[in-house]
């Protein structure tokens, strides 16, 4: 899970441990993203009319960041 770190931290840790595990589909990388991030980020995904089930790996990662920053959405000791 996301807890405190960035969008861009979680996804850094997320890409290591795929690349290490190796073969892993991308829908489950994008689902993997999706339900690790914060609540109040997913919830600002739906709105924006993404999902986990449709919208890219790329799309997901890009649109939680813009979120992160335009909403202050951050963890603890941010």
């Amino acid at each position: 899970y996301q807890n405190g770190r960035t969008v861009r931290d979680f996804f850094s840790e997320l890409t290591e441990i795929w690349n290490m595990i190796g073969d892993v589909h991308h829908r489950d990388r994008v689902m993997n993203l999706w339900t690790g991030l914060r609540k109040e980020i997913q919830e600002l995904l739906w709105q924006r009319e993404l999902s986990p089930e449709v919208s890219s790996l790329t799309e997901v990662r890009d649109a939680a960041e813009r979120i992160e920053i335009s909403h202050g959405v951050y963890g603890s000791g941010r």
